[in-house]
């Protein structure tokens, strides 16, 4: 048996005359595979429980933390090597991005992946289950000690390793409780884990501070309202900000591709070949290993990027646009690793993150993302066992039997737990939040979930998950080419790749001071990683004036002594 634990605060506005008693707390859940196998036919003795014995059956038992910092002062951070781990090709996201000259109609990157990924195997479906509530504040140190405790005495009876995974916040103290832990605390020897669905939220944010002030907001705005394209540069509306990213790369790579073909005709005939390739990889009668050495793929690719190269050369503008590339290509890298379950791109994606996090002033995550790196490059040494568990794709779960399905577990607990609180039947909604309503409500979970299946069978109706992916139906793929055709014609009045050496804002024309330098930021966010080699990990601070200064910061206007905190 194979276990992974997710912890996330559990905040919950509790339904109260007074409007008082707002319930704070640490949820939990546990992910196995194998699912549970067992026949539905066995008979279970009933036996009277009360209410108090299934309290102190649930009950987490909270341990006091006292901080040791003098344990943690040595560790600093260590430089990273990646040579054994392969570069991510990209053979597959250049035949998406292409398709638009050869298909008149196709789904976006999800939907392809989907569709390609198929039937291909995979490692195994999880089962999730809910685990009892810690009632303290997620963010104590008890809290957060008092859960790893928890999770360590359940590894130490399976025999299986203790594997833990939170949000940022939540990683770092945890983290740093571990480092303090003594050598005989079990909780030395918890895994903890960073979950990627926050880290990919983080990641869209920090391209869309670095993207703010070009008019990539006026571009958003073309097929999304005002409030929603706040929460798209934020990354905070995560699958709305993915979504616009991906349709504003197709258009980048369009007008790329129709620059090439007014020099070169020939080009167009080497992109109209793709057609073929297309859909021998569609049907599964090309593997994706196959497109790695495809030599018309590799021709175009070295075609598209000698163009960009030239291009960015003479334009600021034009550089500032293939670089908004290169961070688009890091955010889908980040969502393959997880949903192809690949540990290596996972190590090779969360690297490529770090100078991206320096360069916007994420610096919590930057920091948070470099440790997380660390330990697991590490994992080879000090857990060869979990290290091959990972390799193996068991370090995401499924929870549908599909290969391109793998989900972290800090968006798996967002689905399970914090969903299932606040829908009807869930604690929010009438049912209470008293540790014995809470304890009854998490431990009848699974049961009524199998009693659901078992009624299912009963009365002979099943519901079944689609084989095709939402974003591969034909409404989506119309709507899609809609909203591409609008943003295209946007971006290329804009002129956003023209020769003019400056740089622009496309939407409104104004012209970057000497001191943006904001189309610099692999080299500022790769100086700001290397000084970060040989300091000390939990007490090294940033400076705001280390970050890019992005187009936005020349216009800025301070409104009397307000500020605004950026939580990253």
């Amino acid at each position: 048996m194979i276990a992974l634990f997710a912890g996330d605060n559990v905040d919950a506005n509790i339904m109260t005359l007074d409007g008082k008693g707002t319930f704070h707390g640490m949820g939990l859940i546990r992910a196995v595979t194998p699912r549970n196998q067992s026949s539905r036919s066995q008979t279970m003795p009933r036996k009277p429980v009360g209410l108090l014995d299934i309290t102190e059956d649930t009950k987490i038992p909270v341990h006091q933390y006292h901080a040791a910092n003098r344990l943690r002062s040595s560790l600093q951070f260590e430089k990273v090597c990646l040579d054994e781990i392969p570069i991510i090709d990209r053979k597959i996201d250049i035949l998406w991005e292409m398709s638009f000259r050869y298909k008149s109609v196709s789904p976006n990157w999800s939907g392809m992946m989907h569709m390609i990924h198929a039937n291909m195997q995979h490692p195994g479906k999880f089962s999730v289950y809910l685990l009892p509530m810690i009632d303290l504040q997620s963010s104590d140190k008890t809290c957060i000690y008092s859960t790893l405790r928890y999770i360590c005495g359940i590894a130490h009876t399976n025999k299986i390793p203790a594997i833990v995974t939170f949000d940022q916040p939540l990683y770092w103290k945890s983290r740093e409780i571990v480092a303090e832990a003594s050598d005989d605390d079990s909780v030395k020897d918890v895994i903890v884990r960073m979950g990627t669905f926050h880290m990919l939220m983080n990641l869209l944010g920090a391209i869309g501070d670095l993207m703010d002030g070009t008019g990539i907001r006026k571009l958003f705005e073309t097929l999304y309202g005002d409030n929603a394209v706040l929460h798209i540069m934020s990354g905070k509306a995560i699958q709305r900000s993915f979504r616009a990213h991906l349709l504003l790369d197709k258009c980048i790579a369009h007008e790329t591709i129709s620059e090439i073909i007014t020099e070169n005709l020939d080009f167009e005939e080497q992109l109209n070949s793709l057609d073929a390739k297309y859909d021998s990889v569609i049907s599964g009668k090309l593997q994706i290993s196959d497109l790695k050495n495809d030599e018309t793929l590799v021709e175009i690719e070295k075609t598209v990027e000698d163009k960009k190269c030239a291009k960015s050369i003479v334009s600021r503008t034009a550089n500032i646009w293939y670089l908004y590339q290169k961070l688009i290509q890091t955010a889908r890298n980040l969502v393959k690793s997880d949903r192809s379950s690949s540990w290596n791109s996972h190590l090779r994606v969360i690297y490529d993150c770090l100078p991206i996090f320096a360069a916007a002033g994420h610096f919590n995550y930057l920091k948070s993302t470099y440790l997380y790196l660390m330990d697991m490059l590490a994992l080879k040494h000090t857990c060869p066992g979990v290290n091959k568990m990972f390799e193996n794709g068991l370090f995401v779960i499924r929870r549908t039997d599909k290969f391109w399905a793998g989900l972290s577990l800090d968006l798996v607990i967002e689905q399970v737990l914090m969903r299932a609180l606040k829908t009807r039947g869930g604690l929010t909604r009438g049912s209470g939040m008293t540790e014995r309503q809470r304890a009854i409500w998490t431990m009848s979970a699974p049961a009524c979930a199998e009693y659901n299946l078992a009624m299912q069978d009963f009365t002979d109706t099943k519901y079944f998950t689609s084989d095709q992916h939402r974003e591969g139906t034909k409404a989506r793929v119309e709507r899609d080419l809609g909203d591409f055709q609008k943003l295209l014609d946007v971006f290329h009045s804009c002129e956003p790749l023209s020769a003019e050496p400056g740089l622009r804002n496309i939407a409104t024309g104004m012209e970057a001071s000497d001191m943006i330098n904001v189309d610099h930021w692999e080299e500022v966010g790769r100086g700001i990683v290397e000084k970060m080699i040989g300091q000390p990990i939990f007490t090294y601070s940033f400076t705001r004036k280390d970050k890019v200064k992005n187009m936005a910061s020349s216009c800025a206007v301070r409104i009397a002594d307000d500020r605004t905190i950026d939580p990253a």
